[in-house]
């Protein structure tokens, strides 16, 4: 009896343990239903960013590439997009493995070029034109010409070189003109301009280079003398700019230095070499340059510019070379390309169609730009058409058997 008792009681027990465990799950069940609901967005928003960083982390990694070797040859400056266009691109970097280029320059000095956050939207063109040089042996910089804030610049490419998939794509690093960084009331208080610019200038190298961007200097052949030469201040004052400046000249990785009066190229390095040993000799090609004692291209072949560096080898062990222009060296390169020119009556007839090998003249404006001289009826109306290009221009020359000698400046089309 007792023990039929005893197990009663003991099943009342269990019962009642099992009843309040059951109630448990049941209040712990409404319970985290009730969280989930509550804070279901939140939860759903944490694991999307958690998904996003760790795709971020994955996307990041640069694709590693089997890149040609650059052994660094010859620089040159760009002032506008139309060279790097699908169109032209690949005459564009026939001619620069011709002439051993291996690193270019984009002029931000223009607006061909826009880069930046604010131009994201353009870093597809850089991606994919910069990627195509390289693939080609050439790296790509780009060179400030007009006063800028140079961190905001080095910190876009930063931003530009962190988001780029392949390894070719990276912008090897910035240049800055010299002379456009000074303020134009410098002469206001000199020394304290010079002196903070030369901080400015040892900062933003510090940073460049953390950040594996190579950071470089444009300067003319006669910087000091120029802003020391009309400044009303003590000698010590003047020493002490000076100072500055050499100091600035050990500011950067590279030195590039205009030195385009070809009788003193020599003399014009001289004191930058001593501060700084990694030196770009550029030479103005540009043809229509009138500055004095420049290369005239169109009487000098570049054997006599390479002479020249030759020379200069000899003064300045180790200092490479490089061009202003590259509009200019593409003007002073002849392609010769097969171009289809057919002759229609006004209804649209084929009345003639001959293929020319001509000789191509790269202009600044259009790219490729031709001038040759073909003949036409006298005594009918027509239309002369050159497949892959639009006449710009055509203008009758002469008159010999009845046919026109006319002149024609082509361009081509599509870009």
């Amino acid at each position: 009896m007792k023990n039929n008792k005893y197990d009663n009681m003991l099943f009342k027990h269990k019962t009642k343990v099992i009843n309040a465990d059951f109630k448990y799950k049941i209040k712990s069940k409404i319970y985290w239903k009730s969280i989930l609901k509550q804070y279901f967005p939140l939860i759903i928003i944490v694991l999307l960013a958690i998904f996003i960083l760790c795709w971020k982390n994955v996307t990041n990694k640069v694709i590693k590439e089997q890149l040609p070797v650059i052994e660094n040859k010859y620089s040159i400056f760009s002032y506008n997009k139309i060279p790097f266009l699908d169109n032209n691109i690949d005459t564009t970097i026939e001619i620069l493995n011709k002439h051993q280029i291996t690193d270019v320059f984009l002029t931000m000095k223009s607006y061909d070029f826009e880069f930046g956050i604010e131009y994201e939207h353009n870093y597809d063109f850089y991606r994919e034109k910069v990627g195509k040089l390289r693939h080609n042996a050439i790296n790509t910089y780009l060179l400030y010409d007009s006063y800028v804030i140079m961190d905001d610049e080095i910190t876009n490419v930063i931003n530009y070189n962190k988001k780029i998939i392949r390894e070719s794509q990276l912008i090897k690093g910035v240049a800055f003109n010299f002379s456009s960084l000074i303020l134009d009331d410098y002469m206001e208080n000199p020394v304290f301009e010079f002196k903070n610019l030369y901080n400015e200038l040892k900062n933003n190298y510090n940073y460049a280079k953390n950040n594996g961007i190579e950071f470089i200097l444009l300067i003319s052949d006669f910087d000091e003398e120029i802003y020391l030469k009309d400044i009303d201040i003590k000698l010590e004052e003047k020493e002490e700019i000076k100072s500055y400046i050499q100091s600035i000249y050990k500011q950067c990785d590279k030195l590039i230095i205009k030195n385009y009066d070809k009788n003193n190229m020599i003399k014009n390095i001289e004191n930058k070499y001593i501060h700084n040993k990694n030196i770009i000799n550029l030479t103005n090609i540009d043809v229509d340059n009138d500055i004095n004692n420049t290369y005239n291209m169109h009487d000098n072949p570049f054997d006599d510019v390479k002479n020249k560096w030759d020379e200069l080898l000899t003064y300045y062990p180790n200092i490479n070379f490089g061009y202003n222009s590259l509009n200019g060296l593409l003007e002073l390169n002849n392609i010769n390309e097969n171009i289809t020119f057919t002759l229609e009556d006004i209804d649209g007839n084929n009345l003639d169609e001959e293929d020319m090998i001509i000789y191509i003249k790269i202009n600044y404006y259009y790219f490729v730009v031709l001038n040759h001289n073909i003949s036409l009826p006298k005594d009918i109306e027509y239309k002369v058409n050159a497949i892959g290009y639009d006449i710009h221009n055509m203008e009758k020359t002469s008159l010999d058997n009845n046919k026109y000698n006319v002149k024609l400046i082509l361009k081509k089309q599509d870009f």
